[in-house]
């Protein structure tokens, strides 16, 4: 019998395309080796009605899904940070520092957008589809309906008992995540600080 090789999936071209917020979760305080220090941060997930894959069930069944895209980012909504950024071009600037502090970003989900999405070289080869911007859709666009499961994680609200499946990768992050170390009694002694404001040292850009 010959071994089998993974099907590999193919990256999501650049274009601008409709999008739909499935998925909104929070991963906790990730260490950055290059910022030598701890970050909150949340994963927002769209799914891409207009992009398409057929996708296997569990039992080898097809069926034609939209492609899906997530964006890792500081969950802060600091001045000069990507997530704000984002944020208020795709529902409008906040009225206040205290509506800002107040936010549930979980308020997007089911939320229609237009996605700019970005290619670029990953590391070891390929291509990587990234997020470069988030805006309301257009006018006469109509509004789609998400296809898939809406993820809705919040850490301090849903603790560590069931993690969220996806993105697939939520879920091994949030193991690696300083609030759930010390929940199963490991010590952390790295830095903890939250990222400046400043656009060219906060550590929303390389995510």
């Amino acid at each position: 019998m010959k071994a089998r090789m993974p099907e590999s999936i193919p990256c999501i071209p650049a274009q601008t395309c409709h999008g739909v917020c499935i998925g909104c979760v929070d991963i906790g305080s990730q260490w950055s080796d290059e910022y030598q220090k701890f970050f909150r941060q949340i994963i927002l997930t769209w799914e891409l009605p207009t992009v398409r894959m057929d996708v296997a069930d569990k039992n080898g069944v097809k069926k034609n899904m939209p492609r899906v895209i997530s964006k890792t980012y500081s969950n802060t909504l600091g001045k000069g940070l990507r997530l704000l950024e984002h944020i208020e071009m795709w529902r409008g600037k906040f009225a206040s520092d205290n509506e800002k502090r107040n936010y549930d970003y979980s308020e997007r989900l089911g939320k229609n957008c237009i996605l700019v999405i970005a290619n670029s070289p990953k590391q070891g080869g390929g291509t990587k589809a990234t997020v470069a911007s988030v805006a309301p859709l257009m006018t006469g666009m109509q509004e789609k309906q998400p296809e898939s499961a809406i993820t809705d994680y919040d850490m301090d609200r849903d603790g560590f008992d069931n993690l969220p499946a996806s993105p697939p990768w939520a879920a091994d992050n949030i193991r690696k995540s300083k609030e759930y170390k010390e929940a199963m009694g490991e010590h952390t002694e790295m830095a903890d600080e939250q990222p400046d404001s400043r656009e060219g040292g906060n550590p929303d850009i390389p995510f």
